[in-house]
C-alpha cells in the first residue's frame, strides 16, 4: 500500500483489532465479580445436614446451593423444551 506524504514507516496504517486491550472498567468489573465469588465460597463453606425422607447427609452448603442451581436450570430447560415442542406441533396442525 503506498504511503501518504508525511507518513513514516514506523506508523501503523491499519487500525488495531477491537478488544485487543482491556479497558480499566472491564478489569475493575472482573475484580469485583472475582471478589464476590471468593466471598460466596468462603461464607458458604460450613456443613449442613440434609434430611430427605429416611436419609440424612452432611454436605457443604456451597455444594448444596450449586446443586440447586444446576437442578433449577435443568428443570427450566426441560420445561421450555416441552412447551416449545407442543407449541410447534400445534402450529403445524393449523
Amino acid at each position: 500500500m503506498p504511503r501518504r506524504p508525511g507518513e513514516s514507516e514506523t506508523e501503523e496504517t491499519e487500525p488495531q483489532a477491537r478488544g485487543s486491550k482491556r479497558s480499566p472498567a472491564r478489569v475493575v468489573a472482573l475484580l469485583v465479580v472475582l471478589a464476590a465469588a471468593i466471598t460466596f465460597i468462603v461464607q458458604n463453606g460450613q456443613r449442613v445436614s440434609i434430611r430427605l425422607w429416611f436419609v440424612t447427609v452432611q454436605v457443604h452448603l456451597l455444594w448444596l446451593l450449586l446443586a440447586c442451581v444446576v437442578f433449577g436450570v435443568l428443570c427450566e430447560f426441560l420445561i421450555h423444551r416441552t412447551v416449545r415442542s407442543r407449541w410447534r406441533s400445534r402450529r403445524s396442525r393449523s
